[in-house]
């Protein structure tokens, strides 16, 4: 071989070197970028999907039911009002006719001390529109519903919402598509059972912690 053909052959093997260098930082490190990108997206989605729990729980305080509307949801978190309770034991006698005497009686006296402006439990400047929209996506929305189910004989009102990872990732699907979970819904309460709890851990994001 002549000197010009071998370093035909050395620049060749140089570019696939170069190449396949690439490729395996790319395996190396597609991981670590994505897990990066989700802490940081999940730990403003859970944020706001316990910002909607809390204007939910509000809601039925003063409904006695949750609001599977968002337009409904953010006209209360923008205008409504949540009245404030105090609620004191106490007891009185009443005559048993089973036993013929007066009896002692325990009972819970409520009386009404004010009322608190359901805004001020939320950030400065938050608006209820906000609670539909999913963090850090483009323009991707919350699933939200409500209903009742029984438990034991009593009617419990429930709520769930939630966005799944293929629409919180969506942007990112051309690159990440492999680590992108298909099945996997980040979401508060349920419209099965009688909970207002996540299916996340998010304690790292609350401490600050990486």
């Amino acid at each position: 071989m002549n000197s010009k053909t071998i370093l035909a052959i050395n620049a060749v093997l140089i570019l696939l070197a170069v190449f396949l260098s690439y490729k395996i930082y790319r395996v190396i490190m597609e991981p670590i970028e994505f897990e990066r990108i989700k802490f940081q997206r999940e730990c403003a989605i859970t944020e706001r999907l316990e910002q909607v729990r809390e204007a939910e729980l509000a809601f039925k305080s003063e409904y006695g039911h949750f609001t599977g509307d968002f337009d409904v949801l953010a006209a209360f978190v923008d205008t409504g009002r949540v009245t404030i309770y105090e609620r004191k034991d106490s007891s009185y006698m009443k005559m048993s006719k089973i036993y013929g005497k007066e009896v002692n009686k325990d009972t819970v006296i409520t009386r009404i001390l004010g009322y608190q402006k359901v805004s001020e439990k939320f950030p400065h400047g938050f608006e209820g529109s906000m609670l539909r929209n999913v963090p850090m996506t483009n323009g991707a929305e919350f699933e939200l519903g409500a209903g009742k189910i029984e438990r034991n004989g009593v009617v419990v009102p429930v709520f769930e919402v939630s966005v799944a990872d293929v629409v919180i990732y969506e942007d990112l699907k051309n690159r990440y598509n492999q680590l992108i979970s298909k099945d996997h819904v980040l979401r508060i309460g349920s419209l099965t059972e009688a909970t207002i709890s996540g299916n996340y851990e998010n304690t790292k994001c609350k401490n600050g912690d990486n």
